[in-house]
């Protein structure tokens, strides 16, 4: 005879706050506005802001009305999840307010990025290419979700399409602006 299970007696406690940081992530258009809400957001939250940029160019005109520090990833030779994870465990020795990744879709499409990891995999016909990058990612996300500060990720964003078949002819529908990144990137934030 099977053994029922005693439920446990359902309580109400008093809710209490918990210190807790922002983990969220923001995209858009080159030129909407995502850096600048993030140093906004880092005024708001403190003002002691680290920039992990693979775009410093575009991030110094910044420096005239925000003080921040940054961290640079060359944008022109290693865009990869370690060296944005690198970043993160450097980042992790400072006491940040906040801490801003711009931009996170170079980790994407840039040099050593997650595209150029599965064409340098498929070019040695090796199985499970997108394992790697699955995994590089959890660690990314890991790092993220265990990271003792307040983090802003911000991505580009690109106009998405679909084309499909009605009647015998091809509609094309426009499915709004969505982030250069791998498809479960966004769930994590």
């Amino acid at each position: 005879m099977a053994k029922v299970r005693q439920r446990t007696p359902l309580t109400v406690v008093p809710c209490k706050p918990e210190a807790s940081k922002m983990k969220a992530m923001v995209y858009g258009l080159q030129g909407s506005g995502k850096t600048f809400f993030a140093m906004e957001a880092g005024k708001y939250l403190g003002g002691k802001v680290l920039v992990i940029s693979s775009e410093p160019k575009d991030l110094q005109h910044y420096a005239k009305s925000y003080k921040f520090s940054k961290i640079e990833i060359d944008r022109g030779s290693d865009c990869s999840l370690a060296r944005y994870a690198e970043a993160l465990e450097l980042a992790c020795e400072g006491d940040w307010d906040l801490v801003v990744i711009d931009s996170f879709s170079d980790s994407w499409d840039g040099p050593k990025g997650s595209l150029e990891y599965v064409h340098e995999v498929e070019e040695k016909h090796q199985f499970g290419r997108w394992d790697g990058v699955g995994r590089q990612l959890d660690g990314f996300h890991n790092a993220v979700n265990n990271f003792p500060h307040n983090i802003l990720v911000c991505m580009r964003g690109e106009e998405k399409y679909k084309m499909s078949r009605a009647g015998g002819r091809t509609e094309i529908t426009a499915e709004g602006i969505q982030p250069i990144c791998s498809k479960t990137v966004p769930f994590r934030f």
